[in-house]
């Protein structure tokens, strides 16, 4: 047999084998799509970050036309054939989502799989931007309330600071001697966390410093709360560091100073994912003192870049 015939016929044969494959697939297809198809499996939805979800599922069926996925209930993507992953983003942080997908195809929808999942915690910060006095505990003080030239004189000012958050405790303490009505800029980051615990608390207290032996006691206090971690009621603490206090953040520390004149005054807040970890701008917050009278001024703010807060001025 000639070379010639020899090559058209194995052309020939080429062609059919071709054109019987593609009607058995077509057919294979045709048949299959009659099925609807099997559901996915091993769904996983794993935190990213505070805003973001990376869902993960097998596909176990050959004749799907895609996937719906569902997040709470909604239609939340509709996927092309063969995907396994999608990236859910723009969520709120540490926020339960409820995940579901199905393959499906014109013969019908598979089963739905499910997967619970919470997003983590948002990264916090806290600046100090300035701290200021309204009285400076000179008030009164006879001899002391003006300087040897006339002028009105400076209040020496301690301000304690604790900041917690279930994963750290930051102590953080200042100094400074203030005019009545001063003011001093600061600009001080006191507090960054990655991932912010459940709960963050901020608490500061002040006291003007004249010499009095008494007044060391504070330290004695805070460390006791720093050391403790806040697993304790606040006023619980302070009364086991040999501080007696009648009450939380009120009238903290009355009994604490042999002088009424010297306690300026102190803050606390509670904060947790209800109130955004109480990320904002807080100006000129006046802690009173025990006449009733603002001694101790506070600037600070909270950020948390997941957030998008128009912090005001």
């Amino acid at each position: 047999m000639k070379k010639g015939t020899i090559g058209v016929i194995l052309i020939i044969i080429v062609v059919i084998l071709c054109l019987g494959g593609y009607f058995w697939y077509r057919n294979w297809k045709n048949e299959i799509s009659k099925i609807p198809p099997t559901a996915p499996s091993d769904l996983v939805a794993s935190q990213i970050t505070a805003t973001q979800i990376k869902l993960t599922w097998k596909d176990n069926s050959n004749n799907e036309i895609g996937f719906i996925l569902y997040r709470d209930g909604e239609i939340l993507a509709e996927l092309s054939e063969n995907k396994k992953t999608y990236l859910d983003t723009g969520r709120k942080p540490a926020t339960s989502y409820y995940y579901q997908i199905k393959a499906y195809n014109l013969a019908g929808e598979s089963d739905v799989v499910s997967y619970p999942v919470t997003t983590l915690n948002p990264p916090i910060k806290i600046w100090i931007e300035k701290i200021g006095v309204h009285e400076n505990g000179e008030e009164g003080e006879l001899g002391r309330e003006y300087d040897w030239l006339g002028r009105p004189a400076k209040g020496e000012e301690f301000i304690s600071m604790l900041i917690q958050d279930e994963k750290t405790t930051v102590q953080k303490e200042f100094h400074y001697s203030l005019h009545k009505d001063e003011v001093t800029s600061v600009n001080e980051l006191v507090f960054d966390s990655k991932e912010v615990g459940d709960h963050l608390r901020l608490f500061v207290t002040s006291f003007e410093d004249d010499g009095g032996n008494t007044e060391q006691l504070i330290y004695k206090a805070m460390g006791e709360v720093a050391t403790s971690g806040f697993d304790l009621p606040i006023s619980v603490l302070f009364k086991l560091a040999g501080v007696d206090i009648s009450g939380i953040f009120a009238d903290i520390f009355a009994d604490l100073f042999a002088s009424g004149d010297d306690f300026m005054g102190s803050y606390g807040q509670d904060w947790n994912s209800s109130n955004d970890w109480g990320v904002g701008k807080y100006v000129d917050i006046g802690c009173p003192r025990e006449n009733g009278h603002v001694g101790l001024r506070l600037w600070f703010r909270v950020e948390c870049p997941v957030y998008d807060y128009a912090l005001g001025k």
